[in-house]
């Protein structure tokens, strides 16, 4: 783990070219976390990114083109499967599978 007081700093200085990223908050003794929606939206404001809700404490943000469907269809490439032989979670896709695999014991 690296840890920097400015990360956006950092992040021009280095010339990285980040991915995906997580910010972990604090809870108020009520438990909502402090400064998670004000900092969401703005992560949302900015060009190339997304952010959404890590669960729990956190926030994770990534490049907006940093999607499950370029990610599967990258691999789907790299593993010579047509994307039509692929099933997503709204395809019962994970029910697809599991059926394979209680079916193998």
């Amino acid at each position: 783990m690296h840890l920097v007081d400015d990360l956006a700093g950092y992040v021009r200085k280095e010339s990285r070219d980040v991915q995906k990223g997580a910010i972990l908050f604090s809870s108020s003794e009520d438990g909502i976390l402090i400064g998670w929606d004000e900092t969401r939206e703005y992560l949302n404001t900015r060009p190339g990114v997304h952010a959404v809700d890590g669960g729990c404490d956190n926030l994770e943000f990534n490049r907006s083109d940093a999607t499950k469907a370029a990610g599967l269809q990258t691999l789907a490439v790299m593993l010579g499967i047509p994307m039509n032989e692929t099933l997503s979670n709204n395809e019962d896709g994970v029910a697809v599978v599991l059926e394979r695999i209680a079916s193998l014991i």
